[in-house]
């Protein structure tokens, strides 16, 4: 099992401590290891957050599972999993800042309804699906999965907490983990892969449908002598109004050789869940992948930084074009399935010229990641607003003292993952405004940004 260095955590962390940047709120959530809170910047409250606290001495001996926690969510990304922001290590604890779902779990949907309709399941399935398949592609098994673990941001479905998730990269797991409901035989045998995680969502998409569990006991051990064999039914009431094929997609799933058990993407595939084609590709995409090449770094650093605050259902169109060009599902866009998409929005591009335009873009060995995506496509659609702009502004202003400068650009730059040195830092502020006094407050930063986002494109979003 790989596990994350503490240099992961003092990498992410803010010098000033939680309660000087973060405004502390009602707990909404607790754990075996702490709770999660929410919470809001202390300069921006419209900024909200979920901080999951760990208290240290509840982790001494499992602080490698913490550390592969974070590794895992610093690695993913992709619109149906929960973002990390930020670490922040204290002396007792450690504090996750994370994306704020305030829409419920999964799983009081399902209780409160009794079970879902068959459409709604099969929307639900289908993005659960789309988030596994990206772990699985990164080489992570989830090793949870259950209804408590997606949380609603508007129609999406996000997953969360990887407290028990592994990278699995050498051969079999044999740690017994999960919740006993959901967990699959292989895993009870201790000699486990990613196929554990299909079988758990053939539990989920059986709960969804019928509000019940497929193996039921009044014991763990009693569910263990039925999960086993592979003993279960479709003869409650609630199966008579189901499609044969739904049924069918959950028996590909609870198959107790996990050899012969669909894979995340066969299961994409599979009839139950195909939709009606649809075509949101348009040549506005062109433009603003233009135009985003056309941007000076400065520009493109705050369409990035837009990327990882615009919440779900503001962007409902760029994450069904994301998927729409993603044809392998895996949530990363290859450089082929990009020019493919190109080619079809205007079949007179020259290849050269379509793969000019593809070579400025941010691919990392032909690979694109979903932020790098929606920071590519947002030059078109989004025309900041003043409440927009302040909120990046508050982001950015790291110490709080209403001014920025290169020294604390340079520490947002290194709380998000991205090492600049301050030469170019200087450079790429010199390019958009020269600085007085090497420092500039919100007014400054407001006359030299807001002209780059007036673009005449009818694609806006007002926020």
């Amino acid at each position: 099992m790989g596990s994350a260095s503490s240099n992961h955590i003092i990498d992410m962390s803010i010098d000033s401590g939680l309660i000087n940047t973060y405004k502390i709120g009602k707990q909404i959530g607790i754990g075996n290891f702490g709770i999660v809170r929410k919470a809001s910047l202390l300069n921006d409250p419209s900024q909200s957050f979920a901080i999951k606290t760990i208290q240290k001495s509840k982790i001494k001996t499992n602080k490698d599972y913490l550390f592969q926690e974070i590794e895992i969510l610093k690695k993913v990304d992709h619109p149906n999993i929960i973002k990390l922001y930020d670490v922040i290590e204290e002396p007792g604890c450690y504090h996750l800042v994370m994306e704020l779902c305030s829409d419920g779990e999964l799983y009081d949907r399902i209780s409160g309804q009794g079970h879902l309709d068959e459409s709604e399941a099969k929307r639900l399935v289908r993005q659960i699906l789309l988030a596994v398949n990206h772990l699985h592609c990164n080489g992570i098994v989830h090793r949870d999965l259950k209804p408590e673990n997606f949380l609603f941001e508007g129609n999406e479905l996000k997953l969360i907490d990887f407290g028990l998730s592994a990278f699995c990269t050498k051969g079999k797991m044999k740690t017994m983990v999960g919740s006993p409901n959901y967990v699959s035989p292989e895993v009870l045998h201790s000699k486990y892969d990613t196929k554990c995680d299909m079988w758990a969502i053939g539990v989920i998409t059986y709960v969804m449908l019928s509000g019940s569990f497929p193996f039921y006991g009044r014991t763990n051990k009693e569910i263990f002598s039925k999960i086993i064999p592979g003993d279960y039914r479709f003869s409650e009431p609630s199966w008579q109004n189901v499609t044969p094929q739904a049924i069918n997609f959950i028996r590909q799933l609870l198959v107790i050789k996990p050899q012969k058990r669909l894979s995340a993407f066969q299961a994409l595939q599979h009839p139950w869940l195909q939709q009606p084609p649809t075509d949101l590709i348009t040549s506005k995409l062109l433009i603003s992948l233009k135009e985003y090449n056309s941007a000076c770094s400065f520009k493109k650093e705050i369409l990035s930084l837009l990327a990882r605050y615009l919440k779900s259902e503001e962007i409902s169109d760029l994450i069904q074009i994301f998927f729409q060009i993603n044809k392998s599902c895996t949530g990363v866009i290859t450089f082929d399935e990009f020019s493919s998409s190109l080619e079809k929005i205007d079949s007179r591009l020259l290849d050269v010229k379509r793969i000019d335009i593809l070579k400025k873009l941010k691919f990392k060995e032909g690979k694109m990641k979903y932020s790098d995506f929606l920071a590519s496509v947002l030059c078109c659609k989004t025309i900041l607003t003043e409440k927009r702009l302040k909120q990046i502004f508050r982001i950015l202003d790291i110490e709080k003292n209403g001014f920025l400068n290169a020294e604390s650009l340079i520490k947002v730059f290194t709380r998000f993952g991205k090492s600049k040195e301050k030469g170019d830092v200087e450079k790429m502020i010199e390019d958009v405004h020269p600085w007085v006094a090497g420092q500039v407050n919100f007014n400054e930063f407001k006359k030299c940004i807001m002209p780059l986002f007036r673009s005449k494109s009818r694609w806006s979003c007002q926020f």
